[in-house]
């Protein structure tokens, strides 16, 4: 049995910087939000479907009728954190560049004192 080549952070780091759907997530804060909000309205749906199929009284065409029904004003407060949550996490992997960043001019401008 062949074990598979162990990967290290900087390859798998220099592959997804490569990677077209990386770039355009890490460059776009468009792109970021788009993808946010699709995930915040699939996790809404799933949680809607769940809360009509679910009760004591399921209609039988409960998973595909009114699949829309998610976008409402009771729901978007639900929306709007849902969709600042994601794109939080999103954005996690620039703040952590930023903060290697700012460590790095600090640790250089400490050598140059």
């Amino acid at each position: 049995m062949t074990l598979p080549p162990r990967t290290t952070w900087l390859t798998r780091q220099q592959l997804r910087r490569t990677s077209p759907f990386f770039l355009l997530l890490d460059r776009s804060f468009g792109f970021r939000l788009l993808i946010a909000a699709t995930l915040s309205f699939l996790l809404l749906s799933l949680v809607n479907r769940f809360d009509n199929c679910h009760g004591a009284d399921p209609s039988e065409d409960c998973l595909t009728s009114n699949y829309l029904d998610v976008i409402s004003i009771d729901n978007v407060e639900s929306f709007g954190f849902v969709t600042a949550g994601l794109v939080y996490i999103l954005e996690a992997g620039r703040r952590k560049e930023n903060e290697h960043h700012e460590k790095l001019s600090m640790l250089l401008a400490q050598q140059e004192a």
